[in-house]
């Protein structure tokens, strides 16, 4: 048991992994007819052409379309978070507001929390209030 049966587990899974991949790519390259057919094959497809620069926004990849696709890709997932907006959005607060930060969030603390402290006793210190 512990960590050393959990390490044995992953390594065990990995090899499985990359066994069954390998095996899947090497069966698929055997049924196609051999690696110079595949190469062939993606050959004729224009699927081996790296390190386009054309502006060409019709194009299957380019530099270009990769750098704004990546772009926006990792705005998407890290630009749009809660947590990622609130702190942007704090820091610009903080940045605008310097010396008026403390008693901002201490009154904003006092008007939200006031009436949910008060919901929370009415809840808990009235019996007929539980019953719905």
């Amino acid at each position: 048991g512990g960590i050393r049966a959990v390490v044995w587990t992953d390594v065990l899974q990995l090899l499985v992994l990359t066994f069954g991949l390998l095996l899947i790519v090497i069966m698929g390259i055997v049924k196609v007819g051999g690696p110079q057919v595949v190469w062939n094959i993606a050959l004729e497809g224009k699927r081996l052409q790296s390190f386009s620069f054309s502006p060409d926004p019709l194009r299957r990849h380019s530099v270009w379309i990769l750098a704004f696709g990546g772009a926006g890709m990792v705005l998407s997932i890290y630009g749009a978070a809660l947590v990622g907006l609130s702190t942007v959005g704090l820091a610009f607060l903080f940045e605008v507001m310097s010396s008026h930060v403390l008693p901002f969030a201490f009154s904003l603390f006092g008007a939200i929390g006031g009436p949910i402290l008060s919901i929370f006793t009415l809840g808990i210190l009235v019996p007929c209030i539980n019953k719905y």
